[in-house]
């Protein structure tokens, strides 16, 4: 059984367009909701850091200035959760891409987690109007994924190349605070 929490949204002609939603399932665990907090919360500092290396080096950015605090930062957020996720023993995760769809119908280019193959874990979300945390059905209509093929195989792989060490990093560093405090939760 599955419970959806969404703040409806209409076009100006009255009819429902797509909202970055949150569903989540009654056998879903509470344990998930704390630990994807927390690890929100130890990215945040990194992206800060990102964002602060970007403006230094006067790279444009899509959109405009970082009006959020995870924007631009889907990629190495779902690489970092792709390995992080399931070396917890929380979910199954793998890597997806494609575009999300905004309350004003804008779509725009998207990295995200597809856990167990049945949600959608997106914690950068807020870049888009969206909680900062999404679980949301794999069927969403806000969320396209490419459909598959060699070419997003090989897309899916240079996005995973392309943040690598910087990814590294974080996960060496999340591991270690982690270990340090292996007999609690983050």
């Amino acid at each position: 059984m599955k419970t959806s929490i969404a703040l409806k949204s209409f076009n100006d002609k009255g009819a429902l367009r797509p909202t970055l939603a949150v569903s989540l399932s009654m056998q879903h665990n509470k344990a998930l909701d704390k630990e994807l907090s927390a690890i929100r919360r130890f990215l945040l500092p990194r992206w800060q850091e990102k964002h602060a290396m970007y403006e230094k080096l006067g790279v444009a950015v899509k959109g405009g200035p970082f009006a959020t605090p995870d924007k631009s930062m889907c990629k190495f957020t779902s690489v970092f959760l792709e390995t992080a996720l399931p070396a917890l023993g929380l979910v199954d995760a793998e890597l997806a891409m494609g575009h999300v769809v905004n309350e004003r119908g804008e779509r725009f280019s998207h990295h995200w987690i597809t856990a167990d193959d049945d949600y959608i874990i997106d914690l950068t979300a807020a870049q888009f109007g969206g909680p900062e945390m999404v679980y949301t059905s794999s069927s969403s209509d806000v969320y396209e994924s490419m459909p598959s093929s060699p070419s997003l195989e090989d897309a899916l792989y240079d996005a995973r190349e392309a943040v690598d060490f910087t990814v590294s990093e974080w996960l060496d560093d999340f591991f270690t605070q982690f270990s340090l405090h292996s007999d609690t939760s983050l």
